[in-house]
């Protein structure tokens, strides 16, 4: 049996993973054909092999790949990424790669308003997807919620939390939907 899959970089550069096709089983070892080199057949310890895709996948959720695998879901924030796609779910959980440059209405007003009164999901991924969850949840449930917001040192924290405050205090405006409800008292 074949399968595409992705295999632990030998080098462990830049790239932790590298796209092949495995083709046959010795007991905890497989033998790959690189990508980069189909004459080369690597023996590779089977547990650093992992099943990807036919076709690459670029999905707004990682929930959606149909291999998910550390080597998968880094494959498909690479590719957001490179598409200027910095936000990517993970079911409920939002991450956020620091693009390392300004983004065009990122975080402009227009943007910000067509996340407001959306389900989680509905838009693409965006902090103010989450933030305005949030939101919502402490308007109709009358519960505190949280936001955990961390990262290495220049990850873009700061950046997103800027936005999720942002985000609560423009829908204090009044307007359509969620935007006229007021925040539970202490929110403020």
């Amino acid at each position: 049996m074949t399968y595409p899959c992705y295999y632990a970089s030998p080098a462990n550069g830049d790239t932790p993973f590298l796209r092949g096709t495995a083709t046959e089983s010795s007991g905890d070892v497989l033998t790959v054909c690189p990508e980069t080199c189909p004459s080369e057949m690597l023996k590779v310890p089977s547990a650093s092999v992992f099943p990807r895709h036919e076709v690459d996948e670029d999905v707004a959720d990682n929930a959606q790949l149909t291999h998910l695998n550390e080597a998968s879901l880094l494959a498909n924030l690479i590719r957001r990424y490179d598409a200027d796609g910095i936000y990517t779910y993970t079911g409920t959980v939002l991450h956020a790669l620091n693009p390392y440059k300004q983004l065009p209405s990122l975080y402009d007003e227009e943007t910000r308003d067509a996340y407001r009164g959306k389900a989680l999901g509905v838009m693409p991924p965006h902090v103010y997807a989450v933030a305005d969850r949030a939101r919502r949840m402490i308007v109709s449930e009358k519960k505190d919620q949280s936001i955990v917001v961390s990262g290495e040192s220049g990850a873009g924290k700061t950046e997103s939390c800027r936005a999720i405050v942002e985000h609560g205090a423009a829908g204090r405006k009044s307007g359509p939907g969620l935007g006229a409800t007021p925040l539970p008292r202490g929110i403020d």
